[in-house]
């Protein structure tokens, strides 16, 4: 028995259709690395709700309360997140941008001024902190303002 052109075509094309559904549902989940490193997620807060307002209003944002931005705690940064800070510094929070997340140190997640800051940084999704919006008007720089 041999097998025809045609049905090597059509299992070929049925096969790259099915891996082509396949990994079109596979995407990307940005919670996983905060999964690895055992962050636990915050419960909504109106105390975040509300300084983000006020953080919003201080940069004359005018906009609603962002529900995509979410609130973790635990004690180490994912690597994932590329994370470099300088030697000296010592830091309490870190903020993906692209991805909407903010992870605390534990101990420091309802710290008013700092989630204001890390919501500052979800804002203007600038790095660093640039004197425009970290002068201490609006984004407290915890420890220095």
């Amino acid at each position: 028995m041999t097998i025809s052109r045609r049905a090597v075509w059509i299992t070929v094309g049925v096969l790259a259709f099915a891996t082509a559904a396949i990994v079109s549902n596979v995407h990307y989940d940005p919670i996983a690395p905060l999964r690895r490193v055992h962050a636990t997620e915050l419960p909504f807060d109106s105390a975040r709700v509300r300084w983000w307002h006020q953080a919003a209003a201080c940069l004359g944002v005018d906009t609603t309360y962002d529900a995509k931005l979410r609130y973790f705690t635990g004690d180490t940064i994912p690597k994932e997140w590329n994370a470099q800070p300088e030697k000296n510094t010592v830091i309490h929070a870190y903020t993906d941008v692209e991805n909407h997340l903010i992870l605390f140190e534990r101990g420091f997640e309802n710290g008013s001024a700092l989630t204001v800051h890390e919501q500052l940084h979800d804002f203007i999704k600038t790095p660093g902190h640039p004197a425009k919006y970290f002068s201490g008007r609006c984004g407290v720089l915890p420890g220095r303002d």
